[in-house]
Formats: C-alpha cells, sequence, structure tokens
C-alpha cells in the first residue's frame, strides 16, 4: 500500500470518529444532528471507494478484506444515499418526496425554521431509502418501507447507520495499524533538501473528473 493510501484511509477514519463521537454523545435529532449525518455518508461513501482501491493490498494483509466482505452490501447503500440526496440531489427525488409526503406542499417559504429544515431533510432522506429497490420493486437492505418518523423505522435505519460507522472504522484501522509504520518517514529522520527544492518547483494543473 502507498504512502498517499494510507493517508487517504486515516483521513476518512478521522472522519468516521468524529461522527461516531457526535451520535453516541449527543444523537441525530437536531439540525446540527443533520449536518453530522450527511457527513456521516459523505465519509462512508469515501470509504467505500478507498476500498476499491486498497484490494491489491490484501494480498499481503488479508485481514481487512475480511471486514470489507461484511460491509459490502452497505457500503452501497450509504454510496447510493450519498449520490442521491446528500452529495447533491437527484432531480427525480424531490418530486417523489412531495408525492410521498404531501405535506411538502406547505413548506415553501418555512424551510429557514431549523426544525422544519430537520424535518424535511428527513422526508427527502426516507424518499431516497425507499428508492433503493430492485427491478421488482423489491426493498433491497431494508425489508419495507421506512418512515424515518415510527420509531421502529427510526431504530433500524439507526442501527444500520451504527453498524456501518463503526464497522468502517475497524476496517480502517485494521489497515492503518498495520500499513502506517510501512510507509511513514520516522519523526526523527534528517530534513530532506532535495524534497523541499521539489516541493517548490510543484506544477499545480487542474482535477479532471
Amino acid at each position: 500500500m502507498k504512502l498517499e493510501q494510507v493517508i487517504h484511509a486515516e483521513i476518512v477514519r478521522a472522519d468516521l470518529t468524529l461522527v461516531d463521537a457526535r451520535f453516541t454523545s449527543v444523537g441525530i435529532g437536531d439540525p446540527d444532528g443533520m449536518v453530522y449525518l450527511k457527513a456521516a455518508f459523505i465519509a462512508l461513501a469515501n470509504a467505500a471507494d478507498f476500498e476499491l482501491q486498497a484490494r491489491p493490498s490484501y494480498k499481503e494483509y488479508p485481514a481487512p478484506a475480511v471486514l470489507a466482505k461484511e460491509l459490502k452490501q452497505n457500503f452501497e447503500f450509504a454510496k447510493y444515499l450519498r449520490n442521491k440526496v446528500v452529495g447533491h440531489l437527484h432531480p427525480e427525488l424531490i418530486p417523489k418526496a412531495i408525492e410521498w409526503q404531501p405535506i411538502f406542499r406547505r413548506v415553501p417559504g418555512r424551510l429557514d425554521k431549523p426544525g422544519l429544515a430537520f424535518i424535511a431533510n428527513l422526508w427527502l432522506l426516507e424518499t431516497a431509502i425507499n428508492t433503493y429497490v430492485d427491478h421488482t420493486g423489491k426493498h433491497k437492505v431494508f425489508g419495507s418501507e421506512t418512515d424515518l418518523m415510527y420509531p421502529p423505522d427510526w431504530e433500524r435505519f439507526r442501527d444500520f447507520l451504527e453498524g456501518t460507522v463503526r464497522g468502517s472504522l475497524a476496517y480502517l484501522n485494521s489497515l492503518v495499524e498495520y500499513w502506517a509504520p510501512k510507509v511513514a518517514a520516522p519523526m526523527d529522520a534528517p530534513f530532506d533538501l532535495e524534497l523541499a527544492i521539489k516541493a517548490g518547483r510543484t506544477d499545480f494543473k487542474f482535477l479532471a473528473q
């Protein structure tokens, strides 16, 4: 595993550690919690993308592969939600949310109120969850439609989130603990003048898709 990959893993791990601490101590049920929830799905999607890059390293150190296999379905679901309701709003999502929650028609002009904005975000999230179906309309992760205002459904979603975040942390911890000592420069290494000169010559270019 390369230096940049280990750094990638540690950045994602740091993000997930913060959201896990927030969910454990405070929970999600307020406007700030919704921001952390969105951050969680971004971090989980980043963990999922990283796992694809990390697979060649399993030949030398296979332990993380077992953890990744257990996360596969949850990673796919987290990426779906990131792409449809967090990273951007899919153009078909809000019309479907209005159909699912007709009270949405009363929302325009009132979303400056934090409590209402939180509920509107929940409606969008549950709409996205309910679109995660196969070609027959069967729900691919949860066994039925989700209403996040219904306590059992909320608990089911919360369990999914907690399990995915903590499973991802275990996966990333396993990788970092093995690979970081192999790729990190020693803290007491002498200053490398050649690297400093190279840094000064860095040519930044636009990062294409």
